[in-house]
């Protein structure tokens, strides 16, 4: 059963959960310990109560004594004839919410049409990287791209800068790019972005839209060095400043769900940190007990909401006439076992 009430709660903790999101990513040491993907699980369990905002009849209800009931009060209070504030602000929500939406859209084409528009080179060394490493996407150097990142969610598309880059360096850089591609992030973005459109009032759906975006580069970098050795590592570092130096000043990736290699330099230096602190990550027992606490607390959330005390006292006063006919049913039945 779905509700006002338990759209409210599915808000409340998609919210809490991005706000922790956003807290934790900056700790340096406790992303270090539990990896991004712990931050981006945790991010994606609330979407996922987001967009399941059910009501069960067990639930735990929390009472508001003051603020719900004053809002709900505010909610009918009537305008004109039967239109109440509600009714207005439901109508502002979505309106909002198709705004933005075609502002997404028509960047989207924006982006689209300056692809098109765009003039590119062949390059017969960044053929013969993208052979090496078996890179079936579309690899594309043009001088309008500034950074390299990958676009599309589906038919993703690498875009490369007309600069000179070594082979080393040009090998690392589609190695980033490739394990974007093996990892959906274009479709991570894509989810968020969309839940950033749908909450476009909600100030926390803006800032974890950024975090995520850290996130998804830092587990990035993680997967691509994971196997390397100290030396690969480090040279793998110097072609990410040496990316961010030829590009200076740094401009954003012209998309949003465009996965770019060079980011802000707080960004840097945390991704920095990270790849050098690799192999502090907690031992495999305690990352799936925080993995599982995470889900404990997922689940637990659709047996809880939050409702006006008067709402709660309605709802208890529901249930009265059930309970006691299942007294009266159970008394029944120990008679006739009596008899």
């Amino acid at each position: 059963m779905i509700s006002e009430f338990s759209v409210l709660s599915a808000i409340v903790f998609y919210t809490l959960s991005l706000a922790l999101v956003i807290i934790l990513r900056k700790k340096t040491s406790f992303v270090a310990l539990y990896n991004p993907m712990l931050l981006l699980f945790v991010s994606f369990l609330g979407v996922l109560r987001l967009f399941t905002p059910v009501w069960l009849s067990i639930e735990y209800a929390f009472s508001s004594r003051f603020i719900l009931p004053v809002i709900q009060k505010a909610a009918y209070y009537e305008l004109v004839g039967s239109l109440d504030i509600g009714d207005v602000t439901l109508a502002i929500w979505i309106i909002g919410t198709l705004v933005c939406y075609m502002h997404d859209l028509r960047r989207f084409r924006s982006f689209r049409r300056y692809s098109r528009s765009l003039s590119f080179v062949s390059d017969e060394s960044v053929s013969a990287a993208a052979k090496k490493l078996g890179l079936r996407t579309r690899v594309l150097v043009s001088p309008g791209i500034k950074q390299p990142f990958t676009y599309g969610c589906f038919f993703p598309t690498v875009y490369l800068p007309d600069i000179r880059f070594s082979d080393e360096e040009l090998e690392l850089i589609l190695r980033h790019e490739q394990q974007h591609i093996r990892s959906h992030d274009n479709l991570k973005k894509f989810v968020f972005l969309g839940v950033r459109s749908l909450l476009w009032w909600n100030p926390v759906a803006h800032i974890a839209l950024k975090d995520v975006d850290a996130l998804i580069e830092m587990q990035c970098d993680l997967q691509v060095t994971r196997y390397m050795t100290e030396r690969e590592t480090l040279d793998y570092m110097y072609c990410i400043l040496a990316i961010i130096k030829r590009l200076m000043p740094i401009e954003p990736c012209p998309m949003s769900l465009a996965c770019g290699m060079a980011a802000a330099e707080p960004v840097i230096k945390q991704r920095f940190e990270l790849i050098l602190q690799r192999k502090r990550v907690r031992p495999l027992c305690s990352r799936l007990v925080m993995y599982a606490l995470s889900i404990l607390i997922f689940l637990t959330s659709y047996f809880a909401s939050f409702q006006p005390a008067g709402a709660c006292r309605s709802m208890m006063e529901s249930k009265l006439p059930v309970l006691s006919q299942i007294n009266c049913e159970a008394v029944i039945s120990i008679e006739n076992v009596n008899t």
